[in-house]
C-alpha cells in the first residue's frame, strides 16, 4: 500500500527498511534493559515502594527530578553512553540511507 503515491518505489522501500531496523532494535533494547534492570541488586523494589508511598512530593519541582531523586543510588542513572544496541542500530540506519543515496544518484544520473 502506497502512503504517498508521489514517492518513489526505492523511496518507499528505504522508509521500510528504516522504520523495521529502529523497530528491531527497540524491541531488543527493551529485552536487554530489562534483563539488565532485574539483574541489578541496586533496585530494591522494596524499599522504593516504601519510598514512594512515605515521600513528600514538593510541587514545585519538577516530576523528573522527583523520578531522578528516587533512582539516583540505584545504580541506574549513570551516564554510559550509547547502548551497543543502539549504535548497531544507528550504524545499520546510515548503512541503509548511503546506499539508498548511491542507489538513487546513479538513477538521476542515468535519467
Amino acid at each position: 500500500m502506497k502512503y504517498c503515491s508521489k514517492a518513489s518505489e526505492e523511496w518507499i522501500q528505504l522508509m521500510c527498511d528504516l522504520r523495521t531496523a529502529i523497530l528491531d532494535a527497540r524491541t531488543e533494547l527493551n529485552v536487554a534493559l530489562a534483563d539488565e534492570f532485574e539483574a541489578k541488586d541496586e533496585l530494591q523494589f522494596d524499599c522504593l515502594e516504601v519510598d514512594l508511598l512515605t515521600r513528600s512530593w514538593d510541587p514545585s519541582v519538577d516530576v523528573d527530578h522527583m523520578i531522578y531523586e528516587i533512582f539516583e543510588n540505584r545504580g541506574l542513572l549513570k551516564e554510559t553512553g550509547l547502548h551497543p544496541i543502539e549504535r548497531e542500530c544507528f550504524e545499520k540506519c546510515i548503512k541503509l540511507l548511503r546506499e539508498a543515496e548511491i542507489k538513487m544518484g546513479a538513477e538521476a544520473l542515468s535519467a
